[in-house]
């Protein structure tokens, strides 16, 4: 078998044998969709409309669905629940300006959080190689990881996704041991980059569009021969979401 708008009809009217004969229907967006000769329909341009209809609605035009994904080639994993809608709800230091605290919030792109059950999220940081300087102060065993080029991934976003928030605390000493605190050197900065991700099987990770951030650790000296450390962090697609931390020490 194969889509028809004949077949479509049918399903319909078993569900509402009333089918908008007083009243414009959720459903009618869709139903003109998928009823357009020219240009056809893709899966993705149905998906878009299913995702606008809500899940009581469904409810009631279940056989519909199920003729729908039945039919329509990929259609299931299209209507999948996505995280959307990144943002900061804000970035602040906290416990004596030694931590960059970021809380961010999403919603999902079908418009219930609660869709967002069965999908998890984690974050994913990687990094070039640091200025030697800094690589000296590494601490360890933790800090061992940022000795070469590397990445890791993290939970620091909230998991599963229903929640809608997370909140990724950012420790402006971090990988470093006290000897930064001693450090005498030209000022040098250590650069990262890190995103925050979606799964359904925990395998395979995809980006939540505009959670991509630059995290950036700077050391330098200042007057009476101390250290400052300083952290910045910024979204990369909005540079006006950036927040700096920075201590003297």
């Amino acid at each position: 078998m194969a889509f028809t708008v004949a077949g479509l009809d049918q399903e319909l009217k078993l569900d509402n044998p009333r089918y908008e004969r007083v009243l414009r229907s959720d459903l009618h967006s869709l139903v003109e969709l998928l009823g357009r000769a020219h240009p056809p329909f893709t899966a993705q341009a149905v998906a878009a409309e299913m995702k606008k209809i809500s899940s009581v609605k469904w409810a009631k035009y279940a056989r519909t669905r199920r003729y729908l994904e039945r039919e329509i080639p990929g259609l299931t994993a299209l209507l999948r629940a996505i995280p959307t809608d990144f943002a900061t709800v804000l970035m602040s230091s906290q416990t004596g300006d030694t931590i960059l605290r970021h809380v961010f919030k999403w919603t999902s792109d079908t418009g219930n959080l609660n869709d967002l059950a069965r999908v998890y999220t984690r974050e994913s940081v990687s990094w070039p190689q640091w200025p030697d300087a800094l690589t000296a102060c590494i601490g360890r065993p933790h800090g061992d990881a940022y000795l070469r080029p590397g990445q890791h991934t993290g939970l620091a976003a909230a998991n599963p996704a229903s929640s809608g928030t997370g909140t990724d605390d950012h420790a402006l000493l971090g990988p470093f041991n006290q000897s930064i605190l001693n450090y005498n050197g030209a000022p040098a900065s250590a650069p990262m980059d890190q995103v925050y991700q979606y799964s359904y099987d925990q395998v395979n990770w995809l980006p939540i569009p505009n959670s991509s951030y630059t995290i950036v650790r700077k050391v330098s000296n200042v007057a009476g021969g101390r250290v400052q450390l300083e952290i910045t962090k910024t979204n990369t697609s909005k540079p006006g979401d950036t927040f700096t931390v920075r201590k003297i020490f």
